[in-house]
């Protein structure tokens, strides 16, 4: 939160110097590091990603003023709608597969939960773990897309890679619980960041928060402390004040939350699907907004199956309208030569830092491959003699 706090003014300040070209050269950047980073194999994460990019092409073209991919529907002039999109793609994509799979662990009951404290000798020798979590948590956290999963998988490797007792990971470790759930925490201050200053979803919570603000009318960016100063500094006050009572009211509600949890599955399905018909259609009062979810969460469920991301094909969707615009207006300002993204140092760049992210997973994955043919191969057979 004091990371979020030091750095979103000035931040907020440098991009207020960012022209077309710039915002379009962060958008790219932050989609080709999410699909980089993301579960899904690297080109099943592009693949994903520019999906979304894709699906901003329906509704109004916010330059010409003509309609894409409407198919005759006035519910699709504004686009699909982010939220339904979202709430498909990851609840009620869950919900099929839970469908899918009925069987699985039974839920402990609700009478038998307790809460341990680990002791003051634990804590001290967790604190190298912690802090390993922390720096990971904060770094991974302001980078644009990278969100809470990636600074988690990179916490516990580096915890790892640090303990004195690394052959424990994996086996029960405090340590590696340790550092990837202080990483995961420390990214929701530094993810804010990216999110209300560029207007760019530094994580799917983010995405979920940067659509909320969309929702009501306010647009994160460079002009959101300028506009909406009073709702910057709540935030700022909510953030630190929920990371106080966050452990006094997590260990009163604990039980309660529990409750669900004794739910028979079906009755549990069921009582989401409706909350989330009910939701997406109270959203934006568009009857066409369920159905989305629908479609959406049918198409989450198959690329769970094939090992797509929908994490990315949702920041492909937030981004796509901004990365559009700003493409065009830049071809517009520059009378259709593309040099414009090259003679500007930070576009220039921020492009250089996305083909990088983009070549270096092939090229790792053509090294290795190289050098498992090399090991397959065994060494070459000694020259006959006399």
């Amino acid at each position: 939160i004091v990371v979020l706090i030091a750095l979103v003014l000035p931040l907020g300040e440098l991009v207020l110097n960012f022209g077309s070209p710039e915002v379009f050269a962060l958008a790219m950047f932050a989609l080709t590091l999410l699909a980089g980073l993301s579960e899904a194999s690297f080109l099943k994460g592009m693949a994903s990603g520019f999906f979304g990019l894709l699906l901003t092409t329906v509704g109004l073209d916010t330059l010409t003023g003509s309609l894409r991919f409407t198919f005759g529907r006035t519910e699709l002039m504004t686009g699909i709608d982010v939220v339904a999109a979202m709430v498909g793609l990851f609840a009620v994509a869950e919900m099929f597969d839970r469908i899918a799979h009925p069987g699985g662990t039974p839920f402990m009951a609700a009478d038998r939960a307790h809460t341990a404290f680990p002791t003051l000798a634990e804590l001290k020798e967790l604190w190298p773990a912690t802090l390993v979590g922390i720096i990971v948590g904060l770094i991974v956290g302001v980078m644009p897309g990278a969100g809470a999963t990636a600074s988690s998988f990179v916490a516990y490797n580096e915890a790892r890679r640090w303990s004195k007792r690394p052959d424990l990971f994996g086996k029960g470790s405090l340590e590696g619980v340790a550092a990837p759930e202080t990483a995961n925490n420390a990214v929701q201050g530094g993810d804010l960041v990216p999110t209300l200053a560029l207007g760019i979803p530094g994580s799917n919570s983010a995405a979920i928060m940067l659509a909320a603000l969309i929702l009501h009318g306010i647009q994160p960016g460079p002009f959101l402390l300028a506009k909406h100063t009073h709702l910057v500094y709540t935030l700022f006050a909510g953030l630190l004040i929920v990371n106080v009572l966050m452990i006094p009211v997590g260990l009163v509600i604990l039980r309660l939350c529990l409750l669900a949890l004794r739910l028979s599955q079906p009755v549990l399905v069921a009582a989401v699907l409706a909350l989330v018909v009910i939701g997406t259609y109270a959203a934006e009062l568009h009857i066409v907004n369920p159905w989305l979810a629908l479609a959406f969460g049918v198409l989450g469920y198959a690329m769970r199956r094939f090992g797509f991301s929908a994490a990315a094909t949702v920041l492909g969707m937030v981004l796509g309208v901004m990365a559009e615009s700003e493409l065009r207006r830049s071809l517009l300002i520059s009378h259709g030569s593309w040099s414009i993204f090259v003679t500007r140092p930070v576009t220039a760049a921020l492009l250089f830092l996305t083909l990088g992210v983009l070549v270096y997973p092939l090229v790792l994955s053509a090294v290795r491959r190289r050098r498992g043919g090399r090991v397959a191969a065994g060494p070459a057979p000694a020259p006959p003699v006399g």
